[in-house]
């Protein structure tokens, strides 16, 4: 049986979609997980602050666990 999904889980949205959703919420600190456009099976995670969305990439290590994409150079952490 699959783990529930959170509630901040929006599945399949465009960037810009995305965009808008938080930029209604108008909050710094509001967020969101959809999955990436542009690379199939990563997931992003979205924060709004100050009228930017950041996303960061979340993806899936072949052991289950996840990181998020990191800059070059970066250690990863899982």
């Amino acid at each position: 049986m699959a783990a529930a999904l959170p509630d901040c889980y929006h599945g399949p949205m465009t960037k810009r979609e995305c965009e808008e959703v938080l930029g209604r919420k108008n909050k710094d600190g509001a967020y969101l997980i959809r999955e990436s456009e542009s690379i199939q099976g990563a997931l992003c995670l979205c924060v709004y602050k100050q009228k930017v969305v950041y996303t960061y990439r979340i993806l899936q290590a072949h052991n289950g666990n996840y990181t998020l994409l990191t800059a070059g150079g970066l250690q990863e952490t899982f």
